[in-house]
């Protein structure tokens, strides 16, 4: 009895192990894809890889989402600063909040500012 719980602990911890591994390959992924289309100034092109994090974080708490979004920024290399211009100002459906990102691309800073759907999950919507 005591072999099978000692075999089940072993074979929880490698699974476990296992998926935590994967889970960081993918991430430091998408920071290596988010940041070569930043340096080709390819910024729209980002958009599925921002959509990929917002639809891992928790329904139901928009606000923290965009200053979890804001923090996601300010962790890439190729991102000098982002600021949370706005939340929820811009009256559509769902309302929109604004970003304002500075890249770093090829020895350059680039300001743009993003627009981010605020629905759930939050949606990137555009660049300009």
């Amino acid at each position: 009895m005591i072999n099978r719980l000692m075999i089940a602990a072993i074979v929880i911890i490698v699974v476990l192990a296992t998926q935590s591994c994967k889970h960081e390959v993918v991430i430091n992924e998408d920071d290596a894809q988010f940041c070569a289309l930043v340096n080709e100034h390819n910024f729209e092109a980002t958009g599925p890889i921002i959509d990929r994090y917002l639809a891992t974080l928790p329904s139901g708490y928009a606000d923290e989402n965009l200053q979890k979004l804001n923090e996601w920024f300010n962790a890439k290399a190729c991102i000098e600063n982002s600021v949370i211009l706005c939340n929820s100002c811009i009256e559509t459906l769902p309302p929109q909040s604004e970003l304002r990102i500075s890249f770093l691309s090829n020895g350059q800073t680039i300001t743009l500012t993003i627009d981010i759907l605020m629905g759930e999950p939050l949606t990137f919507r555009a660049f300009h």
